[in-house]
Order: structure tokens, then C-alpha cells, then sequence
């Protein structure tokens, strides 16, 4: 690099890059703060949903039930463009999703495990073991009216447009 010489050349680098400094503090630190806002929002939105989807499924007293509100809740479920919806087993293995790719496996993933193990509804966002993309999910136990866990209900939605979209505003 080549020597700065003159102390007015050496003044204008050292308060340029000081300027360039607090301006990509304050870029970081907006970015943090809206990708921390979408973030937020999107998780309290799953919540609500998964909060509102157990009543449906409160009346369950047989497994042979629980398989049949399990089947006509995914066939039913009207936001099936935006979210994937889950049923999981007590095993953690799916039993009923709108996405057939996936049916059969196992999501292990800390927010299914939260639900089944500590039986409270809980999320998580991360990548997808699965497929690699950035997900956000919530997870909450379905519990028969004797308190045996009977199954998970999960939703799952991407973070590519919330991504896209911090991206846009911070450009």
C-alpha cells in the first residue's frame, strides 16, 4: 500500500474511514434489528396458529379418532399455499402432511422434540434437515383427554421471502 504523505491526506483517510466504520455499524445493526422484527413476527403468527389449530383436535378420546381429525384437518387446512402443516406421532415419525414428499420420515428437529419430550409447544428456525432451506416451525403436543400424547401437530413455514425481503429493505 502506498505511503499516505501530508497531514491533510492523512486527515481525510482517517476521518473517511472512522465515517465508513460507524456507517456499517449502523447498517449491521438495522439489519439485525429488522431480520430480529420479521423473525419475531412470523414466529408469533405460527404460534397463534398452532394455538388455535388443538381445540380442533381437543375431543379426541381414541387413536382411531385422533388418525381421522388428524386426516380431515390436513385435507381441510385452507392455508396450504403459504404453510406446511404436520401430523406427527408420538415417535416422531409423520403420519399426515400436505407435503407427500415427506411422509414417513422424521424431522428431528428441537421444536418436534419439545413437543413430544417436555409436551409443550415450542419453535425453532434453522435449516431443514431435509431439504436445506431455512425454515421456521412450531410445534405443539396433541393430548387425549386421559393425558396420554397422542400425537404433534407442526407448522412449517420458509424464511426465503422474510430473507428476501430484509435483504430489500436494507438495500
Amino acid at each position: 500500500m502506498a505511503k499516505v504523505k501530508g497531514i491533510r491526506k492523512r486527515w481525510m483517510l482517517n476521518s473517511i474511514s472512522a465515517v465508513l466504520l460507524i456507517v456499517l455499524f449502523a447498517v449491521a445493526a438495522f439489519s439485525a434489528a429488522i431480520t430480529s422484527y420479521f423473525y419475531s413476527t412470523m414466529s408469533i403468527g405460527l404460534n397463534s396458529r398452532i394455538t388455535s389449530a388443538l381445540p380442533y383436535f381437543s375431543s379426541v378420546k381414541s387413536r382411531s379418532e385422533y388418525y381421522q381429525s388428524a386426516s380431515n384437518y390436513v385435507q381441510n387446512f385452507t392455508e396450504k399455499n403459504r404453510l406446511e402443516l404436520q401430523i406427527i406421532n408420538p415417535s416422531g415419525i409423520y403420519e399426515s402432511t400436505n407435503d407427500l414428499t415427506i411422509s414417513g420420515s422424521y424431522p428431528n428437529t428441537p421444536d418436534v422434540t419439545g413437543a413430544i419430550e417436555e409436551r409443550k409447544q415450542s419453535s425453532w428456525s434453522g435449516t431443514a434437515p431435509v431439504t436445506g432451506e431455512r425454515i421456521m416451525s412450531v410445534s405443539a403436543p396433541i393430548v387425549s383427554r386421559n393425558g396420554t400424547l397422542i400425537g404433534v401437530i407442526r407448522m412449517v413455514t420458509s424464511l426465503s421471502r422474510a430473507d428476501i425481503q430484509v435483504v430489500k429493505i436494507v438495500a
